[in-house]
């Protein structure tokens, strides 16, 4: 009995030991660059959040809104129970892929074979140099009078004597606004002032209304259109059209040109 349970894990570690027969697969990355739509997509969003950090907040004005009206979520439930969902129209929700245009792909293409041919370059194909360091030479005429010219200058620096320095009084200016500082000085003040004594008791009172504005059948109309052409573009058939050659016309001038040219010159 111990020899026939034996027997099936001897097979099991058999043909784990043999391993199985896999294909060689040779793997590429890809680096996927963004398309146009992607780019001016970013380049929409960030310029929205620098509006949003540069709003200006002193051009609002307040409003106290009317919160838990009766009235208002009265209305709103009896217009939720008394929709009819009969009158909504079925629509196809089409799923989009913007796929990399020819000339992103071409990118793509040059950076694989740039990779592929820097992993697979030959070293054996190089040869043995030997570096050869070189001394620096003497300095020439030029430097050492550049050198003597620099020594006497720290030299002329420390023995300098301030006993032949004048004494010199330093006058301050104050520079006075002119009238069109102090003017916009004023009215800055004065606008200021109008913000901090505001009178809100003055505010007539608002009711803010949620809208939510349904596509007109214009823009309907032509949203199916528009999926049409587009069901039309992905159905076509290729089959159905005819080869055709290309002939270039080269139009020899006439001697009333050559005639006309000739005049020119």
């Amino acid at each position: 009995m111990a020899a026939t349970a034996a027997n099936p894990a001897q097979k099991i570690l058999g043909e784990i030991s043999k391993g199985p027969k896999l294909q060689h697969v040779e793997v590429t990355e890809k680096n996927v660059l963004p398309s146009k739509e992607a780019i001016q997509q970013e380049k929409t969003e960030v310029e929205l959040r620098q509006n949003v950090e540069n709003f200006n907040k002193d051009g609002l004005k307040h409003v106290t809104p009317c919160e838990n009206d009766p009235v208002t979520e009265a209305r709103l439930v009896h217009n939720v129970k008394k929709f009819d969902p009969s009158q909504l129209k079925h629509t196809e929700t089409s799923e989009k892929n913007p796929l990399p245009d020819q000339d992103a792909i071409m990118e793509e293409k040059k950076e694989q074979t740039f990779r592929k041919s820097v992993t697979d370059f030959d070293k054996t194909g190089l040869k043995h140099t030997d570096t050869v360091e070189k001394q620096a030479g003497l300095p020439g005429a030029k430097e050492i009078a550049e050198e003597k010219q620099d020594e006497g200058l720290k030299t002329a620096i420390k023995t300098f004597s301030r006993e032949s320095l004048k004494q010199s009084n330093t006058a301050e200016k104050v520079v006075l606004p002119d009238v069109e500082a102090i003017s916009l000085e004023k009215q800055e003040a004065e606008f200021r002032k109008s913000l901090t004594d505001f009178d809100k008791a003055k505010l007539a009172k608002t009711q803010i209304k949620e809208k939510n504005p349904l596509p007109d059948p214009a823009a309907i109309e032509s949203e199916k259109k528009e999926m049409e052409h587009q069901n039309c573009i992905k159905n076509f058939k290729k089959d159905g059209m005819k080869r055709t050659d290309v002939r270039e016309k080269n139009r020899l001038p006439s001697q009333e040109d050559i005639k006309a040219e000739k005049m020119q010159k």
